[in-house]
């Protein structure tokens, strides 16, 4: 499997195959908030030890890291930051202690891209996060808020197949704003990733395809919304319980993708 970042909106994810039995996995999850205490490190790293297992990628779709903690944060709330970063460079602090963290894994992040809280960070103290942890894990690719990830299947040069996603960090809450608006405005894609919110749910919706041979086909485009690592509504107050109100779905997907006669069939599992 090789991962070409051709640039911060599109990235090639080529892999070779023998037969159409053969199938290749990754883990597709956002708002891990890794360095918030309410975080589950425990059930993250067993997903990662999961998808290593099957020789596949991690896609991380924004938020990655939570890093609210900061003297120009608004949102900080020093009962909210692990003793290990309660130092006075907390930044370095947090990014030292991830890139640690994440060493063992370093060949499994296939890529992780931008999200709010990592954009905060830029903005009210002019540092990316996202490029300071790469440069401590030499080769970690990182992305935008929002971009294409193109799936190429290839047998010895010949028989290709392939599957776009795109992935957007996310916004709207509810399924039908979110499968509505990110189908309508990228309708190549055959699968749409987003987070942000929390939620969790999964919307395949089929679609009449015409093919370049006038063949006509119904295919689906696949909606993933992505959960969340951090449990924060087990507590008696604070913004999970005051503003969000709901619990939220702990945990990510797991995409399962098989080159076939035609195209590439695509399955997810809930992780």
């Amino acid at each position: 499997m090789q991962i070409n970042k051709i640039n911060d909106l599109y990235m090639e994810i080529r892999i070779p195959y023998r037969s159409m039995r053969t199938s290749s996995y990754f883990h597709l999850c956002s708002d891990v908030h890794f360095d918030n205490p309410d975080s589950d490190q425990k059930l993250f790293f067993s997903h990662l030890d999961k998808i290593k297992s099957l020789n596949g990628k991690s896609l991380i779709f924004g938020d990655f890291l939570c890093l609210m903690q900061g003297k120009y944060d608004l949102r900080s709330d020093k009962s909210k930051i692990r003793p290990e970063h309660n130092k006075s460079n907390y930044l370095d602090a947090v990014l030292d202690d991830t890139a640690d963290k994440l060493k063992p894994y370093k060949k499994t992040l296939g890529m992780i891209s931008l999200g709010n809280h990592e954009s905060r960070v830029i903005e009210r103290n002019e540092i990316d996060p996202l490029h300071n942890l790469a440069l401590r894990l030499k080769g970690l690719n990182t992305m935008g808020y929002h971009g294409f990830i193109k799936f190429i299947f290839h047998n010895n040069g010949s028989k290709v197949r392939s599957c776009l996603l795109y992935f957007h960090h996310g916004k709207w809450g509810s399924i039908t704003s979110s499968v509505n608006k990110h189908g309508l405005s990228v309708p190549q894609a055959d699968i749409i990733v987003s987070g942000h919110t929390h939620s969790e749910f999964y919307v395949p919706v089929p679609r009449l395809n015409l093919r370049q041979n006038g063949e006509v086909s119904i295919t689906k485009q696949h909606h993933i919304k992505c959960g969340t690592y951090k449990d924060e509504f087990l507590t008696t107050k604070g913004f999970g319980v005051e503003r969000i109100a709901v619990p939220k779905n702990i945990g990510s997907w797991l995409l399962k993708l098989t080159p076939t006669e035609k195209d590439v069939d695509i399955k997810f599992e809930s992780m």
